[in-house]
């Protein structure tokens, strides 16, 4: 029975395609386009920037080597090709099939820039050859949101001979770039087994509206494999008339699921979006089939992990509807309302204010709100909000909205336009106690000014922050003692500030420390996105300090710098 059983699920992936009907999220990017460079992806609405002009390089066109390949290098921002040099396939490997998104953007950079890079692989540490390491890596780029990125680095294999690995990326790639029909077509060729490619083919069966197929395909995967896929069970019930099907789903939202709740014209539950990774949540965003409220749920954790940009998330809030009551204040909205329709009021708010001290002290209002709905909040709200913040003119008219200015343009990398609010707020302006505030922050940022590290601003700055006064200022003193110590700035005034705090897997950054101290720089920036990925030790000053040590240790000095940036101004710095 059992052997009869496996026959039937085998010929049942050979039969599946009689014609695959299109089941498509809006209009499909067009990833391959025509002309001389047929690796070309096409830059995506609403995605970050990628390599395309790497991948048009001829030089890179050639077939590429299966373990070093990647879509970085010298030129563009790769890591050193010897990154993996000390370390083992044993200890890399699960760091990659296991990496996650942090709440800091540079080290989420840092960890794709790895993943992305041209470089020689880890040595073999066993007996059985461990498998094809390039596929792993474009696998962990989709992990952190990186769908372009994973896609170009699985075209560049697919030019050798690809694998089920590499072919698995692609599949899911076009999944969630809204080109369902591109997926369902790469199932049809090819021939693999695994759980994952029998349920996206049953996926595909049920977007062709092959019912009788896609039930018995779950039948008999349920029966040979145990693979258990609740949400494509709860899919293809509801196409099926079930119209309760989807309530009380569980599990994790996967890109085969995606095409299947727009056929349906169902929304996943918010739930599942915010437990869905960075990839997911991008391509929901960016898929005009699901309603304005749904796109925007998944919008913010996305541009949070950079896996859209912030215009892209600028635009859904400009494009949400809203009522007279929500628009008319939109402070006391966004004060009582928790969700993202409350940061889209915001944001309408501050763009119809002109460029000027109207704006910046809506702003001000804006991002202390923003704050206090935590940290992926405050990221993705001040990415949407750039391009309202950056052209206000640094005047002595809203110079009671210089910090709040400061720290916004800081946390995105304008450095120098934060500079102009901190000019009016020198020593001698009667405001030198606030500057003192943000003068970490710039130091982290890069400015070069000495000032910002003296002990006169040090000691202003504990006193602003009222040490001793609460378990969080206490816990805001001793992180940015850390942060300073980790990348050797001058402590003086801040050492032995705060009480140091227990670590929860003090394994884990024991090895991290162990990784840099050995120069294993791959997999030292594998071990910091993941002591940091840690719910336990993400808030952690200890943790964040052995993470932004470690990383400064390997040579990574600017590297550490904006990983401390992100780390202080995530904790309220």
């Amino acid at each position: 029975m059992t052997g009869f059983r496996a026959s039937a699920l085998g010929a049942l992936i050979a039969l599946a395609f009689g014609g695959v009907a299109s089941a498509q999220l809006g209009a499909p990017y067009r990833l391959i386009p025509g002309g001389d460079n047929p690796g070309t992806i096409a830059p995506q609405p609403g995605l970050p920037k990628t390599e395309d002009q790497v991948v048009r390089d001829e030089g890179l066109l050639r077939a590429p080597d299966a373990g070093s390949a990647g879509i970085l290098d010298a030129r563009n921002g790769g890591l050193p090709p010897t990154i993996w040099t000390g370390a083992t396939r044993g200890g890399v490997d699960p760091l990659l099939a296991q990496i996650a998104p942090t709440r800091l953007p540079a080290l989420g950079e840092l960890a794709r820039r790895a993943a992305a890079s041209t470089a020689t692989p880890p040595a073999a540490d066993g007996a059985e050859a461990p498998p094809a390491f390039a596929p792993l890596r474009a696998r962990a780029l989709l992990r952190l949101g990186d769908i372009a990125g994973a896609r170009a680095l699985a075209d560049r294999l697919s030019r050798g001979q690809p694998d089920a690995a590499t072919r698995a990326v692609t599949r899911d790639s076009l999944f969630l770039l809204n080109d369902a029909d591109g997926a369902c077509a790469l199932v049809q060729e090819t021939n693999a087994d695994g759980a994952d490619w029998q349920q996206a083919l049953i996926a595909c069966q049920a977007l062709a509206n092959d019912q009788t197929r896609a039930q018995l395909g779950l039948t008999l995967l349920r029966e040979q494999q145990g693979a258990e896929d609740d949400w494509l069970d709860r899919l293809i019930a509801y196409a099926g008339g079930a119209k309760r099907a989807l309530e009380g789903g569980r599990g994790e939202l996967r890109p085969h699921h995606l095409p299947l709740f727009a056929a349906a014209k169902a929304a996943p539950p918010v739930a599942a979006i915010e437990a869905a990774g960075p990839a997911v949540q991008a391509a929901i965003a960016l898929n005009d089939a699901f309603a304005a409220e749904t796109r925007l749920r998944a919008a913010e954790p996305a541009a949070a992990a950079h896996a859209i940009d912030g215009e892209a998330l600028a635009t859904l809030y400009d494009g949400q509807p809203l009522n007279a009551r929500e628009s008319a204040d939109a402070i006391a909205f966004a004060e009582r309302e928790r969700g993202p329709r409350a940061r889209a009021a915001l944001y309408k708010a501050i763009k119809s204010q002109p460029a000027g001290p109207e704006r910046a002290a809506f702003i001000d209002k804006a991002m202390a709100i923003a704050e206090r709905r935590g940290a992926t909040t405050l990221v993705a709200f001040r990415r949407a909000i750039l391009d309202l913040a950056e052209p206000i003119p640094a005047s002595s008219i809203a110079i009671d909205h210089a910090e709040a200015m400061a720290r916004v343009l800081l946390g995105e990398g304008r450095t120098q336009a934060a500079s102009r609010w901190l000019d009016m707020l020198r020593p001698g302006s009667g405001f030198g106690a606030r500057a003192a505030m943000v003068a970490p922050l710039m130091a982290l940022g890069g400015a070069a000014d000495r000032n910002f590290l003296s002990d006169e601003t040090l000691h202003q700055w504990r006193a602003g922050h009222g040490v001793g006064d609460t378990a969080r200022a206490n816990q805001r003193v001793r992180l940015l003692a850390e942060i300073f110590d980790a990348l050797g700035l001058p402590t003086s005034e801040l050492q032995g500030a705060g009480t140091p705090t227990a670590v929860a897997s003090p394994a884990l950054v024991a090895r991290l420390s162990r990784a840099a101290l050995e120069k294993h720089v791959g997999e030292t920036i594998l071990l910091a996105n993941a002591v940091l990925a840690d719910p336990a030790l993400r808030d952690n000053p200890t943790a964040i300090g052995a993470v932004i040590r470690a990383v400064n240790g390997v040579g990574l000095g600017a590297e550490a710098r904006a990983i401390g940036l992100d780390a202080a101004l995530a904790g309220g710095l």
